[in-house]
């Protein structure tokens, strides 16, 4: 997990549902239908813990298989990317959308920009 201090928080206290509701499960932050058997009227996130907290730059060995951690905040301030350098594939998560673009973060673009600092423009021009 990439360690910005909201995602320490939510490992170590969770999320209530009310939490949930209002910064990810809201009507206009979703697009429907939702998945065969979820119930977000009951969604909540407990604590949970985690093996190893990951850093931009840091390198991931699977057996061969080496990805590069990229910070690339966006949509919210701990977003990662996984760039496989040497087959040219870039595991992105939901950074590249198809529609209009929003944020978790109260606020405009210029406050995730102040936020984040020069890490959302670089981020930016790393996914362009």
């Amino acid at each position: 997990m990439f360690d910005p201090p909201r995602s320490r928080h939510v490992a170590a206290e969770g999320a209530s549902h009310q939490v949930l509701q209002r910064e990810i499960l809201a009507e206009n932050l979703v697009t429907k239908p939702w998945p065969r058997d979820f119930d977000p009227s009951g969604f909540a996130l407990p604590p949970f813990s985690v093996d190893r907290w990951l850093t931009d730059g840091e390198w991931l060995d699977f057996g061969g298989l080496d990805l590069e951690v990229m910070y690339t905040p966006g949509e919210a301030v701990d977003h990662i990317c996984l760039l496989d350098r040497r087959d040219r594939i870039l595991f992105c998560g939901d950074i590249l959308l198809h529609g209009p673009v929003w944020t978790h973060l109260e606020g405009s673009l210029t406050d995730l920009q102040r936020a984040t600092g020069d890490s959302w423009v670089t981020s930016t021009i790393l996914m362009t």
